[in-house]
């Protein structure tokens, strides 16, 4: 007989039916859940288990994370998804994702304390240039501040929203693993506090290694405590140096990643 773990993936991954069984109770999904839920994170434990499992709670200081929301990520351009360590190309990864914030199934929805309020998106490598190597880690490849959902069951994120819903701190820039350099981890962090902090900013693109000037593997811990913000969601993938790709068509000096060569990082 499959597992429960297994029963659970099959059916979110299917999308057969509008509802999961957790232990046995069949937990119904909003319409944007059923969309997006993919299983393997469905429950906070799950989601700290893979974080865990792939040390991501201690190389990025998440030692007190606690998470409130799924946090969902799709890059139009492949129509890819971040799914807690599957594996993308990094040319699948190109252009900023479409971001859904989503209530866990089993809990009564996205914490009236946080909708509406402002949240922030990172997206940074912790192995960068490499895992076994990482002296310019983090590598900080994207932040947003957006609004938080308005209601309980939480929604997207639109990029081209009215001012005041989304606007982009750092430029996203995509996955560019150096070769050679082995699988790079790509944390997503949903963030929120700090409220009425209007000075928010974050790395330029000439400053994307180390978050700027951060010690290694502390770029998001260091910013957000700066900042006032805490964890309140996360989502991760895996991607490599692919030899059918060129490292010039990824990097380029636009976003502050540099030619291929010694410069390069992630």
């Amino acid at each position: 007989m499959a597992s429960t773990s297994t029963r659970l993936a099959r059916s979110a991954h299917t999308m057969l039916a509008p509802t999961l069984r957790l232990r046995g109770a069949a937990i119904p999904l909003s319409p944007a859940q059923q969309r997006f839920v993919r299983g393997v994170a469905t429950r906070k434990e799950d989601v700290l288990k893979y974080l865990t499992k792939n040390e991501l709670i201690s190389d990025a200081s998440l030692d007190n994370f606690d998470p409130k929301v799924q946090l969902n990520a799709r890059f139009l351009s492949s129509g890819e998804e971040a799914a807690f360590g599957n594996t993308l190309t990094p040319v699948d990864a190109q252009g900023k994702p479409s971001i859904e914030i989503l209530s866990f199934p089993q809990e009564d929805g996205i914490p009236s304390s946080i909708q509406g309020k402002t949240g922030y998106i990172v997206m940074t490598d912790l192995d960068a240039p490499s895992r076994d190597n990482p002296e310019w880690s983090e590598f900080c490849h994207w932040i947003a501040q957006v609004q938080l959902p308005t209601t309980k069951e939480g929604g997207e994120i639109v990029h081209n929203a009215k001012e005041g819903t989304f606007k982009e701190i750092t430029e996203y820039a995509g996955p560019a693993p150096p070769e050679k350099s082995g699988p790079h981890r790509y944390l997503l962090l949903l963030l929120q506090g700090g409220e009425g902090n209007k000075g928010v900013s974050g790395p330029s693109k000439d400053d994307r290694k180390k978050w700027g000037d951060s010690e290694q593997r502390t770029g998001v811990a260091k910013w957000a405590k700066d900042n006032g913000l805490t964890p309140i969601g996360a989502n991760f993938f895996f991607s490599e140096y692919k030899k059918e790709q060129t490292v010039d068509d990824i990097h380029d000096d636009k976003r502050g990643l540099g030619k291929s060569g010694a410069g390069y990082g992630g």
